[in-house]
């Protein structure tokens, strides 16, 4: 993210980003974690933002468990043909 989310401040106070993520992510996709973050800040700072904002979140899957995916010849592990 960029400093807009972590400076966002309501009366001198910056928002708590770690805490509000902690209890809006993980339900739901990962659009629905977004959107829930951005509807916090956009109320903590009472629909005034005064800084550029941009979010990404990423979801963990899990390792790839598909044998047959070719791992391509220029990274490490790769097997020689």
């Amino acid at each position: 993210f960029t400093d807009g989310l972590g400076e966002a401040r309501r009366d001198g106070e910056f928002f708590p980003t770690a805490d509000r993520a902690w209890r809006l992510l993980g339900h739901g996709t990962v659009g629905d974690g977004l959107a829930s973050l951005e509807t916090a800040l956009v109320e903590w700072v009472h629909g005034q933002l005064d800084d550029d904002i941009a979010l990404v979140l990423m979801e963990y899957a899990g390792p790839r468990t598909d044998p047959a995916v070719a791992v391509p010849s220029w990274e490490v592990g790769a097997t020689e043909s």
